[in-house]
Parts: structure tokens; C-alpha cells; sequence
């Protein structure tokens, strides 16, 4: 049988949770009446995605596609 050593003295660290050690990325988000409906990273926007997914939010939630505006915002 193998005998296993253990560092008893070592403990495990407890991840940060301090929101200053991340760094924020550009997201484009999607409203409704001040409501959040739908966000993606503007890294990630793909050519007439953003027009895409105005049609496709409008559609989900009834409404005209002037209806739903957006934003860009660091998170």
C-alpha cells in the first residue's frame, strides 16, 4: 500500500470575490421600457446582429421594433 503525503499546513484559498480583479468587457444591451431583455459582448457582434436580435426581441415580447432600444456598457 502507498503511503500519501499531506501538507497539512497548507490551505486551500477561497476565490476573490472582489469585482476589481476582473476586467470589464463592452457589452451591447438590449431594452425594453427601462427593463433589461437580452445583452452579448460587443466583441462577439457579428455583421447585422444587432438588427437581428431587435427583430427577434420585438417578436418574443409583442411589441414594434422601435420599441426595443439599446446601449453599449462596461460590466
Amino acid at each position: 500500500m502507498k503511503r500519501i503525503r499531506r501538507a497539512y499546513n497548507i490551505r486551500p484559498t477561497a476565490k476573490s470575490t472582489d469585482s476589481t480583479n476582473h476586467q470589464q468587457r463592452l457589452w451591447k444591451v438590449f431594452y425594453k421600457d427601462g427593463k433589461e431583455l437580452f445583452r452579448y459582448t460587443a466583441k462577439e457582434e457579428g455583421e447585422d446582429e444587432e438588427e437581428a436580435t431587435i427583430a427577434l426581441l420585438a417578436y418574443e415580447n409583442h411589441c414594434r421594433k422601435c420599441s426595443i432600444h439599446t446601449h453599449l456598457e462596461w460590466r
